[in-house]
């Protein structure tokens, strides 16, 4: 078999080089303007000038997410997680209903996951919702403009810049600002019915992200899902696959994905794709899948998620466990440790940490393979696979060739 190759990394990583050229150019290109329209302090000081920019940058970051919590459902948003920092992971804290990931670099300001809710005049809310945001980061930019110091000018031409990437950022991407300005008022009903989440689904995703599988379930067993499943509740049934994948209920977690193919949602609506991706290499890896049946399905799945969702599939731990479960060990070694540094939340974590564990393990590490697990189990005590990767660690000396 060939091997696999990330794929998402190099388009991730594509991505931020070219928005730090941008930016560097933007800042260069306005030097220039300024020197050649005659001396002034600027042209003797381009650190302060790009210093300036920068944190006008992260300012309007901030003030963004600020206004964005301040809106809450009213602008159709509502937040799932929050992060702080940047670098490598340091902690993770519950607030309330949501999780807070620390990390060591307290640089980047508070960021927080969001998710579309549903609710009357959907449309308008998300227009009127990006409106507001996009809003304050001009008004931002323009007020700091108008204090006349060049390096505070440059500050507002920072957050005018983040203005100018929010707006040109994926208009046709559901889910990011510029959609949500320009797309979200003629979105197809089919589509927001299939992005849209409920009460229920926001609760279920929210504890998802935090690796709490029963308080997940919990949220969603008020509201049963119809059968056959139909186009508004699809967003349900990926958090009940999820939540079964979690509990090792991997035929469970293939159904309801079928259910999900079956009923037909929108083409830019996620079916499922890496959740069917983890349901057959995990089921495979416990030993309740044949290879020959798995592995095809499982590749046709990752394939379509790398083209759907590359940033988000970048940051798990799908492709070190198919190298794991096809023989490759220090690739996947590899792989599972880079994968701790992109992983976004407690449930991505966990998983990459079993993986990485069975690589550990596979490589002749055993002694680094139980206290990862340990670590894996403290983070995600409700995570069924911990206990089928422990099982399989401790059988390796005899099995070694079945992980």
């Amino acid at each position: 078999m060939t091997q696999s190759s990330q794929t998402p990394a190099p388009h991730a990583a594509r991505r931020a080089r070219r928005t730090r050229l941008i930016f560097v150019v933007l800042i260069w290109l306005l030097i220039g303007l300024e020197s050649a329209a005659g001396p002034g302090p600027l042209s003797h000081s381009p650190g302060a000038a790009g210093l300036g920019a920068f944190v006008g940058m992260l300012a309007a970051i901030q003030l963004q997410q600020l206004v964005t919590l301040a809106l809450g459902r009213s602008g159709g948003i509502a937040p799932t997680m929050f992060f702080l920092g940047s670098g490598r992971w340091l902690a993770a804290r519950r607030l309330g209903a949501l999780t807070l990931v620390l990390r060591t670099v307290p640089l980047i300001p508070l960021q927080a996951g969001q998710a579309i809710v549903a609710g009357p005049a959907l449309r308008l809310r998300l227009l009127l919702g990006g409106l507001c945001r996009i809003g304050s980061v001009i008004a931002l930019g323009v007020l700091l403009i108008m204090q006349g110091d060049f390096a505070v000018v440059f500050a507002g031409l920072g957050a005018l810049f983040y203005a100018f990437l929010l707006l040109i950022g994926g208009p046709r991407k559901p889910g990011t600002l510029s959609w949500m300005i320009f797309s979200a008022p003629f979105a197809d009903p089919l589509l927001l019915q299939g992005l849209a989440r409920g009460r229920a689904e926001v609760r279920a995703e929210r504890a998802l992200l935090g690796a709490r599988y029963a308080e997940a379930r919990e949220a969603l067993s008020a509201d049963p899902l119809p059968v056959p499943l139909t186009p508004d509740r699809v967003v349900a049934a990926r958090a009940w696959a999820a939540v079964e994948i979690g509990e090792g209920r991997y035929e469970d977690a293939r159904r309801t994905l079928d259910a999900v193919r079956e009923s037909g949602p929108s083409e830019q609506v996620p079916a499922g794709e890496l959740l069917l991706a983890r349901t057959m290499l995990f089921s495979l890896e416990d030993g309740t899948t044949a290879r020959e049946e798995a592995l095809p399905a499982a590749q046709a799945a990752i394939a379509t998620a790398q083209q759907r969702m590359p940033r988000l599939f970048a940051a798990t731990e799908v492709l070190a466990t198919l190298a794991l479960l096809n023989g490759r060990g220090q690739e996947a070694l590899e792989m599972a440790r880079e994968g701790l540094r992109r992983a976004t939340d407690l449930q991505i974590r966990a998983h990459t940490l079993c993986t990485l564990a069975g690589a550990q393990a596979v490589t002749g590490d055993f002694p680094a393979a139980r206290a990862t697990l340990a670590e894996a189990r403290a983070l995600a005590p409700e995570l069924a696979r911990v206990a089928t990767v422990e099982r399989l660690v401790g059988e390796l000396p005899l099995t070694r060739d079945r992980v």
